[in-house]
């Protein structure tokens, strides 16, 4: 992602809110996918940073992968977004978490997630060594 990009996007959320990140992130180019058997969403935010030895990689969808809830009447409404938030390891190990549907808050401190969910969904896998 183009870092122009990326603080075009930041920028909407920190001073105008959710409603305009969203558009923002809409107009973004599409950098990739997430995918599940049943639906795919384009990749439109990136953010790579070191961690000491590991790196974090934070991945934002402008549409929601799926709803899970054991509240079926759970409203969905403002739940636009999928979001997955990795740590890669020197060694190739992979953790992270993903909000299948969620929003955005700004703060303070960084933005907030809002997941649809009670709970995220662990991620853990092992990518190869360039």
């Amino acid at each position: 992602m183009v870092d122009t990009t990326r603080t075009r996007v930041t920028d909407a959320l920190r001073y105008s809110g959710y409603s305009n990140f969203v558009n923002a992130l809409r107009t973004a180019p599409a950098v990739g996918t997430i995918a599940s058997q049943s639906a795919k969403v384009d990749i439109r935010y990136t953010r790579e940073e070191q961690d000491g030895a590991n790196r974090r990689l934070v991945l934002v969808a402008d549409r929601p992968l799926f709803f899970l809830s054991a509240d079926p009447a759970k409203p969905r409404a403002g739940f636009e977004l999928t979001v997955m938030d990795l740590r890669i390891g020197a060694d190739g190990a992979v953790t992270g978490t993903m909000a299948g549907a969620a929003k955005v808050k700004p703060s303070p401190n960084g933005p907030v997630l809002d997941d649809f969910t009670e709970s995220l969904v662990e991620l853990k896998g092992n990518v190869g060594k360039p």
